[in-house]
């Protein structure tokens, strides 16, 4: 991603990905606790699959930003700072803010419908099956990412994701019609 996409060194991840998108996730987390529990968790889920599905396919249009980004510390902080190109941090951001948009609902969806009881277990299980899962995902896109460039695999998995949020909205919308018309 930051070779190809964002034509930057490796090291530069760190702050034109991992930050922005850290504080994304600690945006969200802070406007979920306060509003979460006047949205919908399905509709929160749905607009987070979205949100990361939009924001991906977005990051596979970047341009080459590596002007911006050299280990000059001064241009580092001119670029923070006065955000030379927000648009780019913002995208990164955005992707956080989905992705605990994505995880909190779903995590408290499971913990309400999970047995007290049983509880440990389901998380423990969980966690394994979460484990092997991806390093599935990971050798696949390592095989592919051989075959085609990194920015048609993003580009095709933003898409894959968008379609899936859209599903997810259209099947939502239907049950709740369904839901409503049974009163």
């Amino acid at each position: 991603l930051t070779k190809e996409i964002l034509h930057l060194p490796t090291e530069a991840a760190s702050y034109m990905v991992i930050v922005p998108v850290g504080v994304g996730t600690l945006v969200a987390a802070l406007v979920i606790e306060r509003i979460g529990k006047r949205i919908d968790k399905r509709k929160l889920i749905s607009l987070g699959i979205l949100l990361v599905g939009v924001s991906a396919l977005l990051v596979s249009f970047l341009p080459d930003i590596s002007e911006f980004a050299r280990f000059d510390l001064a241009l580092i902080l001119e670029y923070l700072i006065l955000l030379k190109n927000p648009f780019i941090l913002f995208l990164f951001f955005l992707v956080g803010f989905g992705a605990l948009s994505i995880v909190v609902p779903a995590q408290t969806i499971l913990q309400e419908n999970t047995d007290e009881n049983m509880r440990g277990r389901i998380w423990g299980v969980l966690g394994m099956i979460t484990n092997i899962v991806n390093f599935f995902p990971v050798m696949v896109i390592g095989v592919l990412a051989d075959i085609f460039s990194i920015k048609i695999i993003i580009m095709t998995l933003a898409l894959l994701v968008i379609v899936w949020a859209l599903l997810n909205f259209f099947f939502d919308f239907r049950n709740s019609n369904k839901k409503k018309s049974a009163v």
